[in-house]
């Protein structure tokens, strides 16, 4: 579920699996940040306050490791009144090799990020 209690495990078992994968430490500590910053979002924004599922999927590629935090909320809200755009994609762009955004499957949001191992 989409609660910040969440954050720790899926936070740690991402860093896990790119690990176990042999990624080098610059790519694991990447990985963790944008991953985890990823999954707070969804905690925050998808679900406006309400318990939801978060969806992770991370798969090894041949040389690089793809992370895919989804969600099954109400997407991406524009026009809102915040006093300033917070830096979430921002921080994922940084620290990623490559981020997409699109509409999960029930119409939540999916962020789609690589990370390279070279």
């Amino acid at each position: 579920m989409a609660v910040p209690e969440s954050l720790y495990r899926v936070r740690n078992d991402i860093t896990d699996f790119a690990r176990e994968a042999g990624a080098p430490d610059r790519a694991v500590e990447a990985i963790r940040q944008a991953s985890s910053e990823a999954a707070a979002n969804v905690v925050e924004h998808a679900y406006d306050g309400e318990q939801g599922p978060i969806d992770i999927r991370v798969q090894l590629e041949e040389t690089a490791i793809q992370v895919v935090v989804s969600d099954r909320g109400r997407g991406l809200a524009f026009g809102n009144n915040r006093p300033s755009p917070g830096l979430g994609f921002i921080w994922m762009l940084w620290f990623s090799d490559s981020m997409t955004l699109g509409s999960s499957e029930p119409g939540g949001l999916e962020v789609k990020m690589v990370f390279s191992l070279n």
